[in-house]
């Protein structure tokens, strides 16, 4: 029987622990070096595995070399590119290069089991970031779980939608939603949107809530959406596709300045339509340099021969604004 101790990780501790992981720049390359056996401090390697690579990825990867090579270790990233196939074989070859730790965004709550169990038995412990298995799975085989506080990102919007609403709209909103609600997660992001607005008493009324989030499809969508309901002035987004899409739709149907929009994750797009200010006003991205720093807390405390019960962390998103340039153009030039 494993011995267990219990961590209680608020997201005010880890953005504490993120500040004091994070002083160094990543490189992006991440090492080649096999393994060391390393004690949770210098020597460390992990194994990162990625189910793709966008800004959100690549900076919960920059993340995680910062803080390991902080301690004078090493990353080896993998991308999978969304195939299950790839990921089987990603844990094969980080389990044949003895990596100590591997960090990964599991492609399937009960597919991604299988390469899980055969790290844990070869004496690599796993910690899950983004996505993880089933909580069966976690209990027996995962160390932590490293995650977005989801539930954030909605309020964190929500709560500059209510003030913008309040100042610019006459406390009035009729509102479009492009939702991901297949997902929890997603679910979570839009209660938080939703409950800021009532926290702050705007009138508003959801005329339109849609699943579509493939950012080769959201345009098209929000179009419809603003063509039967032609009294919208809001539109909010779960994503960052459908954020960019309802912004198309709303540009090449002529309602710039007439309808506005909220949505969620940051992306260099979006980026560039916050410096615009026309449209879109705000979105909160999730913190991927604080999950990395989180991510190699848990895996040093892992390889020192603390078993872990495991746990969620959860990371506070941040807001990126129209209003405060200065920070959107510091994460694209970052993110570039």
């Amino acid at each position: 029987m494993k011995m267990i101790r219990s961590i209680a990780t608020a997201a005010a501790t880890i953005a504490v622990a993120a500040l004091a992981l994070t002083g160094c720049s990543g490189n992006q390359g991440g090492g080649t070096g096999g393994a060391t056996g390393g004690d949770g401090g210098d020597g460390l390697t992990i194994g990162f595995i990625a189910m793709h690579l966008d800004s959100y990825f690549s900076s919960v990867q920059t993340g995680v070399e910062a803080a390991v090579q902080e301690a004078g270790g090493t990353v080896i990233p993998v991308s999978v590119d969304d195939d299950a196939g790839k990921e089987a074989q990603a844990f094969q070859d980080l389990i044949s290069r003895q990596v100590d730790v591997i960090a990964v965004s599991a492609m399937d709550s009960e597919g991604t089991v299988a390469g899980i169990r055969s790290a844990v038995e070869a004496g690599i412990p796993v910690v899950c970031y983004n996505a993880c298995v089933t909580p069966e799975a976690q209990e027996e085989l995962v160390s932590a779980f490293v995650q977005s506080d989801n539930k954030s990102l909605g309020t964190f919007t929500g709560e500059f939608a209510a003030e913008y609403i309040s100042t610019n709209l006459g406390n009035t909103a009729t509102i479009g939603i492009l939702n991901c609600d297949i997902f929890e997660v997603c679910k979570q992001r839009k209660a938080g949107f939703l409950e800021a607005l009532d926290a702050a008493g705007v009138d508003y009324d959801v005329v339109a809530d849609q699943t579509e989030y493939e950012a080769d499809k959201t345009t098209a969508t929000a179009e419809a959406i603003l063509t039967a309901n032609p009294e919208i002035n809001v539109f909010w987004s779960a994503t960052d596709g459908g954020g960019t899409g309802a912004i198309s739709a709303i540009s090449g149907g002529g309602l710039t300045g007439k309808v506005f929009v909220f949505s969620t994750d940051m992306s260099l797009a979006l980026g560039d339509e916050l410096e615009d200010g026309s449209i879109l006003q705000a979105t909160t991205g999730q913190d991927g340099m604080s999950q990395g720093a989180a991510i190699v807390e848990a895996a040093q405390n892992a390889v020192a021969g603390e078993q872990l019960d495991p746990y969620e962390a959860f990371i506070p998103g941040v807001l990126f604004s129209a209003e405060d340039l200065d920070a959107v153009r510091e994460w694209m030039d970052a993110n570039k």
